[in-house]
């Protein structure tokens, strides 16, 4: 009975900090709105920042469902890129993975700004442009990996220098962006621990 009255009063706290965050999302946005004016340069950095703050409030959001315990990582892959473009163009696979808050978070910010680049400059700005993102655990390591084919070559901006940054750290471990021919390649590389640590 204890334990059924802590559950409910955990989702109920789960719920109203899901609601006082998208409140704060939507101060956010417009304070940024009325701060930020000019040009069509200004503008697009605008929409970036706008773009970020919202794939890091569906992040929340998923993991107010988990009641900020753990989210699963094909759950996040999914949720995070449905906005990007038809899920069909995606090959999404690997096995059962959860992340910690944090590491939830960051790989969503990431995927968002993969998905992001993608769309404009790389594979899903070609009809016939396609996206393999695939994980897996191996001798204690975590192997995260996005491969994208019949797109042409992108450039590197802020956003591939803060994935590989924030990730690596993140994760205590390697995150690499390569512009290859057939398209771009990430790759991130972990101690398993890391994806659960706080």
């Amino acid at each position: 009975m204890i334990c059924l009255r802590h559950e409910q009063r955990q989702r109920l706290l789960a719920l109203e900090l899901k609601h006082r965050m998208k409140n704060t999302v939507a101060m956010i946005q417009a304070i940024a709105n009325q701060t930020i004016r000019g040009g069509p340069e200004v503008d697009a950095i605008k929409e970036a920042f706008v773009a970020r703050l919202t794939t890091m409030a569906s992040a929340q959001d998923i993991l107010t469902q988990t009641v900020w315990a753990k989210a699963g990582l094909a759950y996040l892959v999914e949720e995070s890129l449905k906005g990007q473009s038809d899920l069909t163009r995606f090959r999404i696979e690997g096995p059962p993975v959860e992340l910690s808050s944090k590491t939830a978070l960051a790989m969503a910010l990431a995927l968002h700004e993969l998905a992001t680049n993608a769309t404009k400059y790389g594979a899903l700005s070609q009809d016939n442009g396609r996206i393999d993102v695939s994980w897996s655990v191996v001798g204690g390591e975590f192997n995260f990996e996005w491969r994208e084919s019949s797109g042409p070559p992108t450039r590197r901006g802020f956003g591939s220098r803060m994935i590989e940054r924030a990730l690596a750290g993140y994760f205590s471990g390697t995150a690499g962006i390569n512009y290859e021919p057939s398209g771009v390649f990430f790759a991130l590389r972990g101690p398993i621990e890391a994806l659960t640590a706080d």
